[in-house]
């Protein structure tokens, strides 16, 4: 099962692959003994493989417990994606003047069963980390379509309550089921992806940087991490001093790497830029100074940019006025 962010390569799988045990070598004696596939094994593989059936089938000759609601959940869940839209109820007739004709349910059926079975495995053993990533990972679409929506009609972004008999779907809610996730997941990097995705799309900056720091610990020996977390500081945050510590660490692991000085030259040009605009000679001289020792191409944009700054600084101080 895909998550609902990830796009192929680079974004990856969402959820970890839960390999189905093989049956040994086929046409060739050993001395081991083969391995043996478990109901548990097998309903897990019928869900990576997309077999929603199969696996509730396999699921209904497991015990009752978090981990098989978790494979029931995520069955439901597949069910879900290819299940039609929910349809309005019919209006009543006549419609009352000035009545607005009931709207379609925000979720299909097979969406609340999936939610179902998440949220009783999340509240019997929290630390079924996949419960949480599938409660979150079920609601995000429809927060990030409200989000999106109200923002194209420059409303307020926050999510109203759910309405009556709907599950929570606010922003909050799937915000913490991410976290709750990353939580009980110690070590790997996939649930705090699927936070940052998230946060992103629905523009909390708060929770996407202290994601980033966590993808980072899990990541310690990685650059791509920190160049990424660097990007968003700079775009998104608009802190240019924090974007440039994470560039500087990302060069310690690939001190050659000419996207990462390109990065750095751009946040110094940018700065120069900025206190050349408001007569801060003094300042702009620093970051031109800095900006020089990342400005690898003499044919670049960026390095004409420099030589730009560097002759109005050079004017200045000859006391040509431009």
């Amino acid at each position: 099962m895909r998550a609902w962010w990830a796009t192929g390569g680079a974004g990856g799988r969402l959820l970890l692959a839960l390999a189905l045990l093989t049956a040994g070598c086929r046409g060739q004696r050993s001395t081991e003994a083969p391995p043996s596939t478990t109901p548990q094994d097998a309903a897990r593989a019928a869900v990576e493989a997309g077999d929603a059936d199969k696996a509730l089938d396999l699921a209904e000759q497991l015990p009752s417990e978090p981990a098989t609601w978790v494979v029931q959940g995520r069955a439901w869940a597949h069910k879900a994606q290819g299940a039609p839209l929910p349809t309005p109820p019919p209006p009543p007739s006549p419609l009352p003047r000035g009545a607005e004709p009931p709207r379609a349910p925000e979720f299909k059926p097979e969406e609340l069963k999936a939610l179902e079975f998440f949220e009783r495995a999340a509240a019997a053993d929290p630390k079924q980390w996949q419960a949480h990533l599938g409660v979150a990972d079920l609601l995000a679409p429809h927060a990030v379509r409200r989000y999106e929506s109200e923002l194209g009609q420059k409303r307020h972004a926050h999510a109203p309550p759910a309405a009556a008999g709907e599950p929570d779907w606010s922003i909050d809610r799937i915000l913490r089921a991410y976290q709750q996730a990353v939580e009980a997941r110690e070590g790997d990097p996939a649930p705090v992806e699927a936070l940052i995705a998230f946060g992103t799309h629905v523009g909390r900056v708060v929770e996407v940087d202290d994601a980033y720091k966590e993808l980072i610990r899990r990541r310690r020996e990685d650059p791509g991490p920190l160049v990424r977390h660097g990007d968003f500081l700079a775009k998104v945050v608009k802190d240019p001093k924090r974007a440039v510590e994470q560039y500087q660490q990302a060069l310690i692991w690939r001190p050659d790497e000419g996207s990462i000085k390109a990065r750095l030259a751009d946040v110094y040009l940018g700065l120069a830029g900025e206190h050349l605009r408001k007569r801060e000679y003094m300042a702009a001289q620093v970051h031109v100074q800095a900006a020089r020792r990342y400005v690898t191409d003499p044919q670049s944009p960026q390095s004409e940019l420099l030589r730009s700054y560097e002759q109005q600084l050079q004017d200045i101080r000859a006391g040509v006025v431009r």
